[in-house]
């Protein structure tokens, strides 16, 4: 075994940090470390080419992660910071959320877009996760068949105020956020990772 095998070995059955020295080494095996780590841990995983291989890793060995957001008609507000979820870090974003931000979306990153709903009737409101897809086409086929779900009760046309919400997550925009690691990835993307759809008790949403 020569010296960079033993180097990828090292690197492979290290921790996160040790293992981000060892790829810091020689910048040409970077990559190749991150994807033998993830090949070994997380076989079955999805690679994101858009993010690098350290954050590929960090996403497949955190379970949960977290947005604010408000997809409500009048605000259709997202934040494009996406958080490793940590019920410590869920209460601070809850204490400081204001009437622009009211709610916070928990899920799993499996693949690239994200399709979150909200429904709002009276003074009730509830936040669902739809779908996880690989394309935009599929993420707004899943919103197409999750609204025949919701018309097919008859009763929600009774209901005046009654009114619903999609957003399509796009993570190839988002920024990750990870809970007690320094943030060592410097591109911020600023571009928008959302695309609302609203709705009436009334008036379905009509795609194109």
């Amino acid at each position: 075994m020569d010296n960079l095998d033993c180097i990828l070995n090292i690197a492979i059955h290290s921790n996160f940090t040790q293992s981000l020295l060892y790829a810091q080494t020689c910048s040409r095996i970077y990559d190749h470390i991150w994807k033998l780590k993830l090949k070994y841990y997380f076989p079955h995983k999805r690679y994101f080419n858009f993010w690098s291989g350290s954050q590929n890793y960090l996403i497949h060995s955190r379970k949960k992660f977290m947005l604010t957001a408000n997809i409500e008609d009048r605000w259709k507000y997202t934040s494009n910071k996406i958080y490793e979820y940590d019920p410590m870090l869920e209460d601070i974003l809850q204490s400081n959320i204001d009437e622009k931000i009211p709610n916070i979306f928990i899920f799993n990153i499996k693949k690239r877009f994200i399709v979150l709903r909200h429904d709002w009737c009276y003074d009730e409101a509830q936040n669902l996760v739809i779908a996880y897809c690989s394309t935009k086409k599929n993420a707004i086929s899943a919103i197409k068949k999750n609204q025949l779900i919701l018309f097919k009760d008859t009763s929600m046309y009774t209901i005046n105020n009654w009114h619903f919400s999609y957003v399509i997550i796009d993570l190839k925009y988002a920024n990750l956020i990870f809970w007690k690691i320094r943030n060592r990835f410097t591109e911020t993307n600023k571009k928008d990772i959302y695309t609302f759809y609203n709705g009436k008790y009334n008036k379905p949403i009509e795609f194109q």
